[in-house]
């Protein structure tokens, strides 16, 4: 099995399934020094690598589990990928034919930074986000690739919560989830809860969709960050007044 990521690496002890003509799927163990006798028709290889308990393969479909309320949870970083390998009626008995199957990066983390500037932001008490719009569960080949298709859509979708409750040297309030993907066919959206003192809390909505072009095309073996500088009004009334989002190599690098 071998990393797509421009590098020809044999991954060793991936978990690889391979679904048979008949259309039975069993677990096999593969590799430049595991001969694995196959029949004629067109098998589908299935390797996978690195996956948890969050995440679940179910022949090419991947899956991330969710939490009580709904929303993603993490899983881990992992790759993985399939091929269809057509097996023709006649080989010699003595001929052995060896194949490369690409595996994918499967996941990326997100790094949301917010800051609120003005006068009001004295009365701000905490904040809390959640970003709709990310993917629940997705075609495995259709994952993280430098360079590869725009296209990425979701079989599912789903939101993730951003607690913001650290705060970086830059006094952003920041958290980083890791995901499965985002949904190329809905938009992504942030909800931001303010929560000022004295129990007023007021709900913000942005979308994110154009901050995360590239994320499944560009550096992907990098954090994505979106970074919002929120000019907070008089009459509690907001707007941007800086973002900036993509790979956290190509931001640490300005």
């Amino acid at each position: 099995m071998e990393l797509g990521l421009g590098d020809h690496v044999e991954l060793k002890n991936t978990q690889t399934t391979i679904i048979f003509p008949n259309g039975s799927a069993q677990p096999v163990e593969i590799g430049s020094d595991k001969v694995l006798e196959l029949y004629k028709g067109t098998h589908t290889v299935i390797p996978v690598k690195g996956a948890d308990d969050k995440v679940t393969v179910d022949r090419t479909v991947v899956s991330v589990a969710t939490d009580t309320d709904g929303t993603v949870l993490d899983p881990s970083d992992f790759v993985g990928g399939y091929r269809n390998i057509d097996i023709p009626a006649t080989v010699p008995d003595w001929q052995i034919i060896n194949y490369d199957v690409p595996t994918l990066v499967q996941t990326r983390v997100l790094i949301l930074k917010v800051k609120f500037v003005g006068n009001n932001t004295s009365f701000i008490n905490s904040f809390s986000g959640i970003i709709k719009g990310v993917t629940l569960s997705r075609d495995l080949n259709k994952a993280f690739a430098n360079n590869g298709p725009k296209e990425h859509p979701a079989l599912s979708t789903g939101s993730v919560n951003y607690p913001l409750n650290s705060t970086d040297d830059k006094g952003f309030q920041t958290n980083g989830r890791r995901l499965l993907g985002v949904d190329g066919n809905v938009s992504q959206i942030l909800d931001l809860t303010l929560n000022y003192n004295g129990g007023l809390s007021k709900p913000y909505t942005f979308d994110l969709t154009q901050e995360l072009d590239g994320f499944h095309t560009k550096e992907v073996t990098s954090p994505w960050v979106i970074e919002l500088v929120i000019q907070l009004g008089a009459d509690f009334q907001v707007t941007i007044e800086d973002w900036k989002s993509g790979p956290e190599i190509w931001m640490d690098a300005h």
